[in-house]
């Protein structure tokens, strides 16, 4: 039970993120032991992620996310409102094939569903931030640890081809 809430908890569903090889070799430096070389690598695991929530979805995942949620959200309500009246009703009264039960399970499961395709608040709040120098900053602070910074990165951390690159050095396990 404890790894099932582990593996809801932190979303990484395709297992964590790590270097590829070549990204590896690009970031040694030249006679660095392997044990100084993964102690440095360490902390880059952390910051590459937090680079990488700063990135947020498409507008269309969300909204679909935001809709799914509205809905589900006001016929639930509804669905339990008649259970509070009268709980017969959810169990006797059919449309179709089922009865009002399990519409509100599958209500439930849509809700879940929507809530789970909306942007975590904690990381993209509903207020404006400027977002591009918090980029910048944690591409630097992935730097500080890689002693990898391009010239064409620099102050582009915003730019998807920034993200393009720097994700296909950090890939996902799975």
């Amino acid at each position: 039970m404890m790894n099932v809430y582990a593996w809801n908890s932190t979303k990484q569903y395709l297992g964590p993120r790590e270097w590829s090889h070549i990204a590896k070799w690009t970031f040694r430096e030249f006679n660095e032991l392997p044990h100084a070389f993964e102690r440095r690598l360490g902390p880059s695991y952390e910051a590459g992620e937090s680079y990488l929530k700063l990135f947020t979805q498409s507008s269309a995942i969300t909204s679909l996310g935001r809709l799914l949620v509205f809905i589900s959200g006001s016929l639930g309500a509804v669905l339990l409102t008649f259970a509070a009246v009268n709980d017969a009703i959810l169990l006797h009264v059919k449309i179709g094939d089922w009865n009002l039960l399990w519409y509100v399970g599958m209500l439930g499961a849509t809700y879940a569903i929507g809530k789970g395709l909306l942007p975590d608040p904690a990381i993209h709040p509903p207020y404006t931030r400027n977002l591009f120098s918090e980029m910048d900053k944690s591409l630097s602070k992935v730097a500080t640890y890689t002693h990898y910074y391009p010239e064409v990165w620099k102050k582009r951390g915003w730019d998807a081809l920034t993200q393009k690159a720097f994700q296909g050095m950090f890939n996902n396990k799975a």
